[in-house]
Formats: C-alpha cells, sequence, structure tokens
C-alpha cells in the first residue's frame, strides 16, 4: 500500500515538473525534489520489497507450523487411539488375569478335595488291608481248627465204628448168653416138671 502512494507520488511530481515551468518556479527545485522522491520510492522499494520477503517467510513459516500443529494433532490422535487400546488391551488382560485366578483357586480347591479324599481312601485301604489280614488269620485259623475238627471226626468215627463193632460182639456175646441162659432155664423147668 505505501508502495503504491509513493510510486503515485512520484508521478505525480514528474507530472507537474513542466507546470513548475510555466508558472516561473525553478525547474533545479522540480528535478532535486523529483530525484529525492525516486531515490527515497527506490529506498522503499527495497524496503518494501524486504518486507514482503520476511512476510512470505514468516507466513511460509506460519504454514509449515501449521502443518506440524496439524501432524502433531494427527500423532496426538493415534495416540490417544493407541493408549485407548492399550488400555482396553490392558483391561482385557486384568480381566482374563482374574479368570485365571478365580479358575486356579476352584482348581486348588478341587486339588486339596481331591487330596483329602485320596488320603481318605488310602486310609480306609491299609484299614481294608488289615481287616483283610485280620480275616485271614481268622480264615487260617478257622481252616486248621476245621482240618482238626475233621481229623477228630474221623478219629471220633473211627472210635464210634469200633465201639459199635464191640457193642455188636458184646450184643452178640449177650444174645448168645442169653439163649443158652434160655435153654438152661427151659431145661431146668422141663426136668422139674418131668
Amino acid at each position: 500500500m505505501l508502495h503504491v502512494l509513493l510510486v503515485t507520488s512520484f508521478q505525480v511530481v514528474c507530472t507537474l515538473l513542466p507546470l513548475f515551468k510555466l508558472w516561473g518556479l525553478p525547474y533545479s527545485i522540480g528535478v532535486i525534489s523529483c530525484t529525492q522522491e525516486a531515490k527515497q520510492s527506490n529506498v522503499m522499494d527495497l524496503e518494501l520489497a524486504d518486507y514482503q520477503r520476511t512476510i512470505e517467510s514468516l507466513e511460509q513459516r506460519i504454514r509449515d507450523k501449521d502443518a506440524e500443529i496439524v501432524a502433531c494433532k494427527e500423532e496426538t490422535l493415534q495416540r490417544d487411539q493407541l493408549i485407548d487400546t492399550m488400555k482396553r488391551d490392558t483391561q482385557l488382560a486384568d480381566e482374563q488375569r482374574d479368570q485365571a485366578e478365580e479358575r486356579a483357586k476352584k482348581i486348588k480347591a478341587v486339588l486339596v478335595r481331591t487330596r483329602k479324599e485320596l488320603s481318605d481312601g488310602k486310609k480306609e485301604a491299609l484299614e481294608q488291608k488289615q481287616r483283610e489280614a485280620e480275616l485271614k488269620v481268622q480264615v487260617e485259623v478257622l481252616t486248621q481248627g476245621n482240618e482238626e475238627g475233621k481229623v477228630q471226626v474221623a478219629a471220633l468215627t473211627s472210635q464210634s465204628q469200633a465201639l459199635q463193632q464191640q457193642v455188636c460182639c458184646i450184643s452178640v456175646v449177650v444174645m448168645s448168653r442169653c439163649l443158652l441162659a434160655i435153654a438152661k432155664i427151659n431145661s431146668l423147668v422141663k426136668s422139674d416138671n418131668g
């Protein structure tokens, strides 16, 4: 804007130089003034160009910073999403760990109960073996007693048979004697009657 004003002022001065002659003003004043204005205009043009380059540079830096901000925002968004994902994964891992601990507690309880049942089973098996051993001893004692009883029965049977034979023999002898006695009695009775 300033550059436009300066150029316009210079053009106005250069346009007015011929009028200076007509009005009788010294020409050198107009030329000096025009020359000074031109130098100032050139300096201003340089300064304006320098400002323009500075502004463009600053605007480029602003655009670069804006791009960096957008990139940072995108990166922050990605990190936030990553953090959310990691939080969900952590929560899921915590839940899985809690479930695993719960399963471990249940398994441990089952294991403790199983160990107790196993211990009780071993104790019962030992008691059963002891009872079986005692029953075996009793069976052996009874078997031995049974064998002894068989021997005694056999002996008693033998004795019984011997006694029966003796009874038979005695019965025969007694019968013979009885018959002899009866015969004697009959003969005596006959002789007494006769």
